[in-house]
């Protein structure tokens, strides 16, 4: 996972004395504020640093969140949660992939940042490399592109771009399917346990 905001993946959870009735955020809602904070953080690193350009970059960041963003693009598609914990791994991963390459290619330890200019495009593509891998359904790319705020054949451009710096690679296993999805849910109890001392 990447540094800037951290999810932890302990599950070393005190037993308090007494229960406490506490509303703590679900799975997806856990997701919208990891990637949330994340986005923010990475705009005012932005600010002095230089970001490598990418197909998912936009000229101008769009005017929605990234966690409405990403509502709607559930409510639109109606995707389960499990479906938007793959989305997460494979943004984790293809962040981690860009940040090897420009350092790679500029011998310096530039970090690749998730901002605002490129947000959305990767969530949405990720989204939709989740959905085709999980789902045995026919996916309509016209109708997710549309759902997306962008052209099919941008959404075309961008989906081969991801499976080509992923090399494929979308297979996630049981134990890193479990790892992300507990360190969400503990991020976002951490959030609530933080906003309320």
């Amino acid at each position: 996972m990447s540094t800037d905001v951290e999810m932890t993946t302990q599950e070393d959870e005190k037993p308090t004395s007494q229960p406490q009735k506490v509303a703590y955020p679900d799975l997806i809602t856990s997701i919208a504020l990891f990637l949330s904070n994340k986005v923010k953080a990475h705009d005012i690193k932005f600010q002095s640093t230089r970001n490598p350009k990418t197909n998912f970059t936009s000229s101008y960041p769009p005017q929605i969140t990234i966690d409405n963003y990403l509502y709607h693009l559930i409510k639109n598609w109606r995707s389960s949660p499990g479906i938007v914990v793959y989305m997460l791994i494979y943004i984790e991963r293809i962040i981690s992939i860009l940040e090897r390459k420009y350092q790679k290619q500029t011998r310096t330890s530039v970090p690749f940042l998730m901002t605002s200019y490129n947000a959305h495009r990767l969530v949405l593509t990720a989204f939709l490399l989740a959905n085709k891998y999980c789902e045995d359904y026919r996916y309509d790319t016209s109708r997710m592109a549309k759902i997306g705020g962008i052209l099919p054949k941008e959404l075309l451009k961008l989906e081969k771009e991801f499976l080509k710096f992923l090399k494929f690679g979308l297979y996630v296993s049981e134990d890193e399917f479990m790892k992300y999805h507990n360190a969400v849910l503990i991020y976002g109890k951490e959030l609530v346990t933080q906003s309320r001392t």
